[in-house]
């Protein structure tokens, strides 16, 4: 099979990351390390991005937008 090449993450002592991380900085969310199998986990990994995401927006006043066709986060 043919090689490849992609990034993999590292902590800061060295070790190698084997799965993708959540990093949730003060206005964003970030997924690192998403590696190909991290396509057959995107809904979990997206309703976790919009936990924390949402978590972070209640404490600033900010209102979600109207529910639509009774579908919700």
């Amino acid at each position: 099979s043919p090689a490849g090449v992609r990034a993999q993450a590292v902590l800061k002592d060295g070790t190698l990351v084997d799965d993708f991380l959540i990093r949730e900085a003060p206005h964003t969310v970030h997924v690192l390390n998403a590696p190909s199998p991290a396509a057959t986990a995107c809904l979990p990994i997206g309703r976790e991005v919009a936990r924390l995401a949402l978590r972070r927006a209640r404490g600033t006043g900010w209102k979600p937008p109207a529910v639509e066709s009774g579908h919700c986060v």
